[in-house]
């Protein structure tokens, strides 16, 4: 309390909106690229009560061992600053054109697809329903197959990617 004002100071404020956790995730997240060709696949699965795991799927004849292999990795603590955390994917999920891209009937891709050219795309699914795929930025001048990237569902792929890179530095991961 700065004069009888609440004030943040060396630690990340919480977002407050309406009385909701910033560091409850409303549902299961999961997310990850496919397509291409790849020695492997990772798929992150971000979950309110479990935290985040992380799986990987080795293609047939790639690994020695195991051709599907699982991590833990911890999360950084939510809210704290100058990292992605749980309370930034939440405020993501929050954003308006994000909460529109999952409430469309039909999965929408945004960007150029680049699987048809042994490329990938990014795959994000909520467990309570819906998808997204976010490929390559659109070229400019936008050709009309290409479906702009909403700035909001560009942050979500980004900040669940840095998640990501975060999780697989980490030594609980080490073994895949």
């Amino acid at each position: 309390m700065t004069n009888g004002m609440m004030a943040c100071t060396l630690r990340a404020c919480p977002i407050l909106d309406a009385g909701k956790d910033p560091c409850a995730l409303p549902t299961a997240v999961a997310f990850g690229s496919s397509g291409g060709l790849v020695a492997y696949q990772d798929q992150y699965n971000l979950n309110p009560s479990t935290g985040l795991t992380v799986t990987r799927n080795y293609m047939r004849g790639l690994a020695d061992g195991a051709t599907v292999r699982t991590c833990a990795p911890k999360l950084p603590v939510c809210g704290a600053p100058a990292v992605v955390s749980v309370s930034t994917i939440v405020a993501d999920l929050a954003a308006a054109d994000v909460q529109a891209a999952f409430a469309l009937t039909t999965t929408p891709i945004y960007g150029v697809d680049q699987r048809p050219v042994d490329g990938a795309i990014f795959s994000i699914t909520l467990a309570s329903g819906g998808t997204i795929l976010v490929g390559a930025p659109c070229p400019s001048p936008v050709m009309n197959s290409c479906r702009p990237i909403p700035a909001g569902v560009q942050k979500l792929a980004d900040d669940l990617k840095s998640l990501a890179t975060a999780a697989a530095g980490q030594p609980a991961c080490a073994g895949l």
